[in-house]
């Protein structure tokens, strides 16, 4: 990739990878707003964007 060039990328994030255990050892997944930060390392951060988990 050279710089300046920019591509499209796609991936999957379902609630089972951003679901967790709860104080009743539950494994569960809760609607929440998420951060999704891309780069390098945390201090350099070339892409920035969030979402929002909807649970059924």
């Amino acid at each position: 990739m050279n710089r300046g060039e920019t591509k499209t990328i796609q991936f999957t994030i379902d609630d089972q990878k951003l679901s967790f255990y709860n104080n009743k050892l539950k494994f569960v997944s809760e609607p929440t707003d998420f951060d999704l930060m891309i780069g390098s390392s945390s201090v350099d951060i070339c892409l920035r964007d969030g979402f929002e988990l909807a649970v059924k």
